[in-house]
């Protein structure tokens, strides 16, 4: 499809361009495929469209084979490296003031950062220990992790590393995952949203960063994963009324912190075309 030639679904086009408010199959392949066949042309499934695995498509699709154990190279974290002394008081530690070893990441080191914005997760996993066996499997990274028993873990050598977790922020971003299936439990976890709470408050003063989630093209604020899909994309799970870690949790977080919390309507030039999800109920 980049070289703007051949016969393509509107489905292909926004999944490579973005630019949509749902991501809903509509026939899937089968209708494509008829045509081609019968006006004599090739059709290619969606694994051999031209590069597909690549990063830059807006909706990104991962290779499943590629998530066998041993095949990602490993050079930082659990086991590989020292971790760097901790920064923050919130996270939990061992005699040493290091993350406890079996708590922590292994991981590819990209590039260093200087933090100046949070994106909140919710992992969709409900232990923690699963969670990360598949951000390793995935070979995505966090910067933190907070347990459903309110305890926070630094998963990384240094909050300097750059974690792989929300594309379009990983370069500017804290990235905390929390442990939960879902907004509902997180909205039940009293303990947790404390502590989670507690490390926005946190970071925020030791790196300087606004606790709000109006403008997250500033990377100065506290924003959430659903955010930043739909503001930058690059992820495999892009749906219009998703919202991971919930807008009700992200409220609950912000004013929590003592932060000015905004609604999807209310972010900065969200009715704009400068977002990879538009903010209507018509997709063009």
């Amino acid at each position: 499809i980049d070289e703007k030639q051949g016969i393509f679904t509107h489905m292909q086009a926004k999944k490579r361009y973005g630019y949509f408010s749902e991501l809903t199959e509509c026939g899937g392949e089968k209708l494509i495929k008829l045509i081609l066949e019968n006006i004599g042309g090739e059709f290619f499934s969606e694994e051999k469209w031209y590069n597909r695995f690549e990063r830059y498509w807006i909706a990104r699709k991962e290779k499943i084979s590629s998530y066998k154990p041993g095949k990602k190279k490993f050079d930082r974290g659990r086991g590989i490296t020292k971790q760097k002394p901790l920064l923050l008081e919130s996270l939990e530690k061992n005699e040493e003031g290091f993350t406890p070893e079996e708590y922590r990441l292994q991981y590819e080191f990209k590039q260093s950062i200087e933090p100046s914005c949070i994106v909140l997760h919710y992992t969709a996993i409900p232990s923690f220990k699963r969670s990360q066996e598949v951000l390793e499997m995935r070979g995505l990274s966090a910067s933190i992790m907070v347990d459903d028993d309110g305890k926070a873990y630094q998963l990384v050598d240094t909050l300097n590393d750059m974690s792989q977790a929300a594309s379009g922020t990983n370069d500017k971003c804290i990235q905390v995952e929390i442990v939960a299936r879902n907004t509902d439990d997180l909205m039940k976890n009293e303990i947790q949203s404390k502590k989670v709470t507690e490390l926005v408050k946190e970071i925020s003063k030791k790196f300087e960063i606004e606790i709000t989630n109006e403008k997250i093209e500033s990377f100065n604020g506290v924003f959430s994963h659903t955010q930043a899909k739909k503001k930058f994309g690059g992820s495999s799970a892009l749906i219009g009324k998703e919202f991971d870690p919930g807008e009700i949790y992200m409220e609950k977080i912000i004013k929590g912190a003592g932060g000015k919390f905004y609604k999807e309507e209310n972010w900065f030039n969200r009715n704009s075309e400068d977002w990879v999800m538009i903010f209507k109920d018509f997709q063009p």
